[in-house]
């Protein structure tokens, strides 16, 4: 199974929120702990997500929402 996600903002126009979601992307990369790709659909970046594997477990997927919350703020932040 594949998830599409968007990290976003109310009140927040599209190239903002594209930005966001590229900066959350990169934030990813140099961070380390999670991993997932960015890609683009009908030109709106968005998160994307394999969640394939049969280990996965329920913690797994809530550290992955907790990183992605944490990393989401601190984009916001840069991109502000």
């Amino acid at each position: 199974m594949i998830l599409i996600l968007r990290m976003w903002r109310r009140k927040t126009n599209d190239n903002k929120l594209n930005a966001l979601n590229k900066k959350i992307i990169e934030l990813i990369e140099e961070d380390g702990r999670i991993f997932l790709s960015g890609t683009l659909i009908n030109n709106t970046n968005v998160l994307r997500i394999n969640c394939i594997n049969h280990r996965r477990k329920k913690s797994d997927i809530d550290f992955l929402f907790k990183i992605l919350r944490e990393l989401g703020e601190k984009a916001s932040i840069l991109i502000a």
